[in-house]
C-alpha cells in the first residue's frame, strides 16, 4: 500500500503554499483604514503605504521621523477630504439626473435584481428603482467627511501647540 498521504490543506497547491493576497490586502485595510492614492502608492491614515499595483504589495512602514510622519498624516486627511467631497458631489449629481429622468416617465423606473432561491437557482426579479440608496451612501460619506474635518482640526491644533511651545 505504501505510505499514507498527508492531509491536504487549502494553502497548498501542488506542493507549494498559495497565499490569498487579496484577502491579506483587505485585512491590511481593516487594520490601517481606508486608503487614498498618494505618489503612486496607497496611503493609510496611520502613515503606512501599500502598492497600488498589486495585492501582494509591497507595503511600506511609516517614516520614523515624527515630523515626516506628521506631514504624511496631514496629507492623508487632506486627500481623504478631497476624495470624499468628490464622491458626494458625484452621487448627488447622479441622484438628481436619475430623479429628473424618472420625472419624465409615466411609470416608476425599473431595475432587475438577481436572487438565488433555496435550491441555488438564480432568478431575475424586476423592481422599482430605489433612489434611497443614494441618500444612504451620501449620509455614510458625509459622516466620513465629518471625521476628516475633525482630524484636520486636531492636526491644526496640535501644530499650533507645537509651535507655541
Amino acid at each position: 500500500m505504501g505510505k499514507p498521504k498527508p492531509p491536504q490543506s487549502p494553502l497548498f497547491s501542488r506542493g507549494k503554499i498559495v497565499y490569498d493576497w487579496k484577502a491579506y490586502f483587505y485585512s491590511f485595510c481593516q487594520v490601517h483604514g481606508e486608503p487614498v492614492k498618494y505618489k503612486g502608492k496607497l496611503l493609510f491614515r496611520d502613515g503606512w503605504s501599500y502598492s497600488s499595483m498589486a495585492y501582494e504589495g509591497p507595503e511600506y512602514a511609516p517614516p520614523t521621523d515624527n515630523n515626516e510622519l506628521d506631514l504624511l498624516i496631514l496629507e492623508y486627511w487632506k486627500l481623504r477630504y478631497a476624495a470624499l467631497t468628490q464622491q458626494i458631489l458625484k452621487l448627488q449629481h447622479e441622484r438628481k439626473k436619475l430623479q429628473e429622468f424618472a420625472s419624465t416617465k409615466s411609470l416608476r423606473l425599473q431595475q432587475v435584481t438577481t436572487t438565488v432561491d433555496e435550491e441555488g437557482k438564480r432568478h431575475k426579479v424586476p423592481q422599482d428603482v430605489n433612489t434611497d440608496v443614494f441618500d444612504l451612501k451620501i449620509k455614510w460619506l458625509q459622516d466620513d467627511l465629518r471625521e476628516c474635518v475633525d482630524r484636520l482640526k486636531e492636526i491644526e491644533e496640535y501644530h499650533k501647540r507645537k509651535e507655541s511651545a
